[in-house]
């Protein structure tokens, strides 16, 4: 009787040296309660726009080259090489970096840290400043020139993002795709900058009378273009 009780005892502890006992569910309950605010965040499902089938670093490739655009009345030189950017108006010269944030938008930053965002769409294979965006089947997205990303998903419903310094704010949007009086395909959103942008092929073209035009050369030649634009 001694020697099994032995036997039994050494059982015993060798148990406790094994696996350990599987997890319960008060035990995931509690490590889930024990989660910091940002891992929760972490794992929360993102709420803005989903930019990953519009091939964004492809559509901000664009960018790169010299332009003249306008801008609040004034003809712009812009001349972009990688992420330095080289402006003139006319009156002043700046540098900032390109930063690609959507497939409709980017933003020239300073270093300052203040970025001013520069909607923009693809048309034909050229890069066209202004309000715009692109369709794929009956999706849309569009950058406008408040900032708001409108998008149309495939059953036809309007979300419109607004970027509240950092954080993205959804609400359903007052947008959609009709025809204009000519018959042609055009994009639509309503107020506060409410309108109509015509779509070709599939691209949301601006609707600015300025076309954005190439410049052949370097900044140098960007400028020199800008200031006879500008003189006629």
């Amino acid at each position: 009787m001694i020697l099994l009780a032995s036997v039994t005892f050494g059982l015993a502890a060798c148990d406790k040296g094994g696996d350990p006992p599987a997890a319960t569910k008060d035990d995931a309950k509690v490590a889930d309660e024990g989660k910091s605010d940002d891992a929760a965040q972490a794992d929360a499902k993102p709420t803005g726009p989903d930019f990953s089938k519009w091939d964004t670093q492809a559509k901000g490739k664009a960018w790169q080259g010299s332009w003249l655009a306008k801008e609040n009345g004034k003809i712009q030189a812009w001349t972009i090489t990688g992420d330095k950017v080289q402006t003139w108006d006319g009156e002043q010269e700046k540098a900032f970096t390109l930063v690609v944030e959507s497939p409709c938008k980017v933003s020239f930053k300073n270093d300052a840290g203040m970025s001013f965002p520069r909607p923009f769409s693809v048309v034909g294979g050229k890069l066209r400043y202004g309000a715009g965006g692109y369709r794929s089947g009956a999706e849309v997205i569009f950058c406008d020139d408040s900032g708001s990303v409108y998008t149309i998903d495939a059953t036809g419903k309007c979300s419109e993002y607004e970027d509240d310094f950092g954080k993205w704010k959804q609400k359903d949007g007052d947008c959609g795709v009709e025809k204009n009086d000519e018959g042609a395909e055009v994009f639509v959103h309503g107020d506060p900058n409410g309108g109509k942008w015509v779509i070709e092929g599939d691209a949301i073209v601006p609707r600015g009378s300025f076309v954005t035009e190439a410049v052949e050369g370097d900044f140098a030649a960007a400028k020199l273009a800008r200031d006879a634009k500008a003189a006629e």
